[in-house]
């Protein structure tokens, strides 16, 4: 933590306790304010707090003074951005604790960003938002084959789906990691392996076609 950057930090002990003195200043209330970090250099550089929506982060930036807000959830960050005012912190901070929307967030702190994601989040509907963006980002044909195969199913197209590392999933409740879902996995040459979780069954099948067959099988069998 440079001094010259962060003065105040250096006069009040940390981040943690300057945050506190600034929020008591503003007629704040920030509720518990401690370390995101365990080590002695992260109890002066970082701050953490508790909203009834996730964790709320704060570290500072290195080459110039930024204090950077990162609100968290279970899943996925609701909200993100940076300022260079701790007061303006305190005040982010007690905003969402308060039970503003994200767009009522950035409304009255610009710096903040949130995604389309989040938004459909908040308002209870992240399933077809998610459907949405991966037809929209995803450019590899055997996945994108994939998609349409899996969304003509209406069952399949009321689960949660994700791509990651080449993998497409579903799940049944993307709030819960214990809820179960469906993996598929293209082997190439038009195949792919449907896995069941949290059972492990497995099926190799090939064509996108068959791998709905499959996973429908999986997740409501006889």
């Amino acid at each position: 933590m440079k001094s010259t950057l962060y003065p105040d930090l250096v006069e009040f002990g940390g981040l943690v306790a300057a945050l506190a003195h600034v929020a008591r200043e503003c007629g704040i209330d920030l509720g518990s304010i401690g370390s995101a970090s365990s080590s002695a250099r992260g109890h002066l550089t970082t701050a953490q707090l508790i909203s009834d929506r996730g964790p709320i982060l704060i570290h500072l930036g290195k080459e110039r003074r930024l204090f950077s807000i990162s609100i968290e959830s279970e899943r996925r960050p609701w909200a993100a951005g940076s300022t260079d005012d701790l007061a303006t912190v305190a005040k982010t901070l007690d905003s969402w604790r308060s039970g503003v929307t994200l767009r009522e967030l950035k409304s009255r702190f610009p710096f903040m960003e949130y995604d389309e994601l989040a938004e459909a989040e908040e308002s209870g509907d992240p399933v077809a938002t998610q459907w949405k963006l991966l037809f929209q980002q995803e450019e590899r044909l055997h996945l994108r084959l994939l998609l349409q195969a899996v969304y003509a199913d209406a069952r399949l197209r009321t689960l949660f789906p994700y791509v990651s590392m080449g993998r497409f999933g579903l799940t049944r409740d993307h709030t819960s990691r214990t809820a179960g879902g469906i993996g598929i996995v293209p082997l190439g040459q038009g195949c792919y392996r449907v896995e069941a979780y949290p059972s492990s069954e497995r099926a190799e099948v090939e064509s996108p076609e068959q791998a709905v067959v499959v996973a429908r099988a999986f997740l409501d069998p006889p």
